[in-house]
């Protein structure tokens, strides 16, 4: 009895690990209650119609941004999530299941920003690590590349808000604390500045240091025409 018990308890397991339900946090729920979509919910946490074709009650079909939904569902932010590995995982299995169309908005992309005399701050700055730490810091960054609109933004404590739309990535190799300070252009993901991080605050220094960058960034690409070397270097990792 007690066998048969543990073998129906290992196969639900499995069974839940290969179909995660989606586990979804609304402003409503307490400390302790059970977690879960609300009814007449897509698993996004976003109103969907009722079987007759009309709205629920003043839930209109729109997702919690306010934009329309799409035929599909789209995976949950991160906020409405309730780890970090949750999120990971619908965003690889979103990803799998909805390849790029020919309507949708090309994902982002991350990019080294290059200086005017030619030289990749950033990338250099990994090619002076020993190799593993460089391959480290290089996986982490490649995330980047898994970003889109409908995923702008890595959660915390993968990436943080430094200032309006200068972010960190936040790297680590074992107990050493590595930072990546990035700003998006249309598309892009420009890695502006990359340092060991040996304080508790960001140096005032180095924010000072990316948002130069990004200013040299924005007017040499803006510039018509465009003069070589060209500010976006190579694709990162």
């Amino acid at each position: 009895m007690a066998y048969a018990q543990d073998h129906r308890r290992r196969a639900q397991t499995f069974s839940s690990l290969a179909n995660p339900a989606p586990i979804v946090l609304s402003g409503c729920e307490r400390p302790g209650a059970p977690r879960g979509p609300r009814p007449d919910t897509d698993p996004t946490g976003a109103a969907v119609a009722s079987d007759s074709g009309q709205n629920p009650p003043g839930r209109p079909r729109t997702a919690p941004t306010g934009a329309r939904i799409a035929d599909e569902a789209r995976p949950a932010t991160p906020e409405g999530i309730c780890s970090v590995r949750e999120w990971w995982e619908r965003v690889f299995v979103w990803s799998a299941s909805h390849p790029p169309r020919g309507n949708d908005m090309p994902p982002f992309h991350a990019v080294y920003y290059r200086a005017p005399d030619g030289t990749e701050p950033v990338r250099d700055f990994l090619l002076s690590l020993d190799k593993k730490r460089r391959v480290s810091l290089r996986n982490q960054i490649a995330r980047l590349n898994l970003l889109s609109d409908e995923i702008p933004h890595l959660p915390f404590p993968h990436s943080s808000q430094v200032e309006g739309e200068l972010r960190e990535l936040r790297c680590h190799y074992g107990a050493e604390h590595y930072r990546v300070l990035y700003r998006r252009s249309e598309s892009l993901l420009v890695l502006l500045h990359a340092f060991r991080k040996t304080t508790k605050q960001l140096p005032t220094s180095d924010i000072a240091t990316a948002t130069t960058r990004r200013q040299d960034f924005q007017a040499r690409m803006n510039a018509k025409p465009r003069r070589r070397p060209r500010a976006a270097g190579h694709d990162a990792p």
